[in-house]
């Protein structure tokens, strides 16, 4: 009786020692620090513990086991969505410790702030252009630039339906993604109450209030639709037409007897036509009217265009974007 006793003893200890290495395992491919003002090595896995070195945004890491030493809260972002635009709610985001080496200390660090390093290095790819588009959220895709590289400002919307830029700090993490099994990416300024977007610039902009257009109150009087809407107060009008079965949205930019007319953007090869406005108002402060512009399917982009960048005869230009997909 003792033996069976003893037999069921041990079995019980295996599982529930297996099942617990299966809730933590650690995602070894996430080997790159994304924390934007680096990540610190700790003597132990704790918050509290002793801090014994601190790794840059960028920087790879070496992974000595692929257990985690317990779970921690990474902190409380407010108002972090699954999509553009943060919902009024509060996500408690959480990291497994780590137990990593690098430059030859061996020490312990939250996986929250661990991403793939293929992905990183696209931020690097941004590092030429003038500005940035970013928006609060947690999800599959990917839009990453290099921190250091812009100047961050976040347009928020008030209580009252006033606007304004403001300087933010910007911070990336990462989370664990129970359907695919890998890591989602996340954005967030700390506390994104009101939170339209983010833009990054390599000029310092004016900040203060903005004059923008309430969109959502525009799809509410137009049955959640702005397609076949005329803006003409806003500076901008839509057309619908109708090539090969296929709709073609023609977005026209007017501003006294100038206009310019958008149907598709153009990023490397491919062409993905636009189907819906996302923002009007001014962002750069020159009270002028931008846009952001998005075009669907199962890859696309939001467009940011800025009065203050048009070249010749332009009114707005394009100079920055935003990746979208779905996640499956």
């Amino acid at each position: 009786m003792k033996k069976i006793f003893l037999i069921i003893i041990i079995i019980i200890c295996h599982y529930s020692i297996f099942g617990q290495r299966q809730k933590y395992i650690i995602d070894e491919e996430c080997n790159t620090v994304i924390a934007v003002n680096g990540l610190n090595i700790r003597e132990k896995p704790t918050k509290k513990a002793k801090i014994i070195g601190k790794i840059p945004f960028g920087k790879r890491i070496k992974h000595l086991t692929k257990y985690s030493f317990e779970v921690d809260t990474i902190t409380d972002y407010f108002n972090v969505s699954d999509y553009p635009y943060g919902r009024n709610q509060v996500y408690k985001f959480t990291g497994k410790w780590a137990k990593i080496e690098y430059e030859g200390k061996i020490g312990y660090v939250l996986d929250a702030y661990l991403f793939y390093a293929k992905d990183v290095s696209k931020a690097y790819s941004f590092d030429k252009k003038e500005y940035a588009l970013l928006y609060s959220y947690s999800a599959c895709y990917t839009n990453m630039y290099s921190p250091s590289k812009f100047i961050w400002y976040g347009l928020f919307k008030h209580d009252e339906k006033k606007y304004s830029l403001k300087r933010v700090d910007i911070n990336y993490f990462s989370k664990d993604n129970e359907i695919s099994g890998g890591k989602d990416i996340g954005v967030s300024t700390g506390n994104d109450k009101g939170l339209m977007l983010i833009i990054g610039s390599k000029k310092t902009l004016k900040e203060g209030p903005r004059n923008c257009a309430d969109m959502n109150q525009i799809k509410i009087e137009n049955n959640n639709t702005i397609v076949n809407t005329s803006l003409d107060n806003y500076g901008i009008e839509v057309k619908t037409l109708f090539k090969n079965d296929m709709l073609e949205c023609l977005f026209i930019v007017k501003d006294d007897d100038k206009s310019q007319t958008f149907s598709k953007y153009i990023t490397g090869n491919r062409q993905y036509y636009f189907t819906n406005i996302d923002f009007i108002g001014d962002i750069d402060g020159d009270d002028k009217m931008d846009y952001i512009l998005c075009t669907e399917g199962e890859r696309g982009y939001n467009v940011l265009f800025l009065s203050s960048e048009k070249k010749e005869n332009n009114l707005v230009e394009p100079v920055a974007h935003f990746y979208t997909c779905y996640c499956c």
